[in-house]
């Protein structure tokens, strides 16, 4: 009976370990689509803060025009 019982728990366990890698490859892999994403985003919010504070400058240089014609 000893036997069958280490025998089935080698089973398993290894079924477990498969399993536990699988898991771990798939989670690399959304890990990686995760971070392509997230870097999209980072240069999407830089190119937006360079786009606001040019128009920033524009607008107080734009204003600064008319103040001098008054």
């Amino acid at each position: 009976m000893s036997a069958i019982g280490l025998i089935a728990a080698a089973t398993v366990t290894g079924i477990f370990t498969l399993l536990a890698q699988r898991l771990r490859r798939e989670n690399r892999g959304a890990h990686d689509e995760v971070v392509v994403v997230l870097h999209d985003i980072s240069e999407t919010l830089e190119s937006i803060d360079d786009n606001v504070t040019r128009m920033d400058e524009w607008q107080q240089t734009h204003q600064e025009q008319h103040d001098s014609q008054s």
